[in-house]
């Protein structure tokens, strides 16, 4: 992905799953995202939020310019939204293994985590 305008909201979410939400999820078809349309998506994310604590980093388009800006750099600015979504996440639940989406280094995530983040692995 590359800098480009931006007319939709970049979301990033961080969702948690323990043995009790594990056996619920498969019940609403949760699978990799790669293999299920938008569509499908935008019908499940209701039931994924009751079922699940969970984040939600919403950048608008004007934020995403600015952090893009600031940041010189798509995987950076990923990374940020990622550890903020893991942040603020971990205000609700305590979690001490987190599993991110592979879009770069994983060392960019480490690195952009605040306090709280820092005591996951």
């Amino acid at each position: 992905m590359r800098q480009g305008r931006l007319v939709c909201p970049l979301v990033i979410a961080a969702v948690f799953v323990d043995a009790t939400t594990q056996g619920e999820l498969p019940l609403v078809q949760v699978r990799d995202s790669t293999k299920i349309s938008d569509g499908r998506i935008l019908d499940m994310a209701p039931d994924i939020r009751t079922i699940c604590p969970h984040s939600i980093i919403a950048i608008g388009p004007q934020r995403y310019t600015d952090l893009y800006v600031k940041t010189r750099n798509l995987t950076r600015l990923l990374a940020w939204g990622h550890a903020k979504a893991l942040e603020t996440f971990m205000e609700k639940v305590s979690c001490r293994r987190a599993i991110a989406d592979q879009f770069g280094d994983e060392r960019l995530i480490l690195s952009a985590l605040q306090e709280k983040g820092r005591t996951i692995t």
